[in-house]
């Protein structure tokens, strides 16, 4: 009787924490609780209306049975659980960049769509950034790549210093760096991407000893709160990013639609 009540137990607190849809979480649920409920009465009828009772050896066996079969279901819900934890971890994982910790860039979408989905919400506006270390390829060349790799780290860091937490900021791919950037238009957002540039260029230590590392950016304003949009954005975000390495590196440049906006409604 009382492994029939550690695996209700058991059962509640695992099906509670498990992340999936809550018709499967409920019969899961039931289903536990009707074999518990048959096993308490089981033991009920043995232990209170049948006391006195000289017990024969099948029925011994059958308890017997009985508790070996909720042994069973106890064991079988904590591997399931371990197995959930761990898939939970390696999703989260997945979504990591092993080299600097931040998220990846199907991290970041999943980031993204979140944050899009709170500004569409409360009608506020949103805008992308892509970062560029410049001149990064004659870090790898010169150093080698564990010189590259620690750029990289100490970049990532020092840009998370500075960024504000209704932000998310990740490693887009190489030496390129993207953010979106919350309750801001992308004129708006410039101070914030200029406040990283300067972190970036202030604490990241350049492998030859001397210089500093400079970081070239693009921004542009989400326009709709989509999948659809936070791409478009990103596209040109791009567009803008190679404009500031054509106007010579170490600077911010808006999307030529965006700043054209903002100097139409200055």
């Amino acid at each position: 009787m009382w492994a029939a009540v550690l695996s209700l137990l058991h059962a509640q607190h695992y099906v509670r924490n498990l992340r999936r849809p809550a018709t499967l979480r409920y019969a899961g649920a039931i289903i536990v609780l009707v074999i518990g409920a048959l096993a308490l009465a089981s033991g009920y009828n043995e232990s209170i209306v049948h006391h006195g009772r000289e017990i024969a050896v099948l029925d011994w066996a059958w308890a017997v049975s009985d508790v070996l079969i909720l042994i069973f279901y106890i064991l079988a819900l904590r591997t399931l659980r371990h197995r959930d934890l761990r898939e939970a971890r390696l999703m989260i994982e997945s979504r990591r960049d092993v080299l600097t910790q931040l998220p990846n860039r199907a991290g970041f979408d999943e980031q993204a769509m979140r944050i899009l989905g709170d500004c569409q919400r409360a009608a506020l506006p949103a805008a992308v950034a892509l970062f560029d270390i410049d001149h990064f390829k004659k870090i790898n060349d010169g150093w080698g790549h564990p010189a590259g790799d620690a750029v990289l780290k100490n970049l990532a860091d020092a840009a998370q210093d500075v960024t504000r937490s209704t932000d998310a900021f990740a490693r887009f791919g190489g030496e390129e760096f993207v953010m979106i950037l919350k309750g801001v238009s992308a004129e708006a957002a410039f101070v914030h991407v200029e406040r990283i540039r300067r972190a970036i260029s202030r604490n990241v230590p350049h492998p030859s000893g001397s210089g500093r590392i400079t970081v070239s950016a693009g921004l542009a304003d989400v326009r709709t709160y989509d999948q659809a949009g936070l791409t478009a954005a990103i596209s040109r975000a791009d567009e803008a990013l190679y404009a500031a390495k054509a106007a010579g590196r170490d600077r911010t440049m808006l999307a030529a639609t965006d700043a054209a906006t903002a100097a139409a409604s200055a």
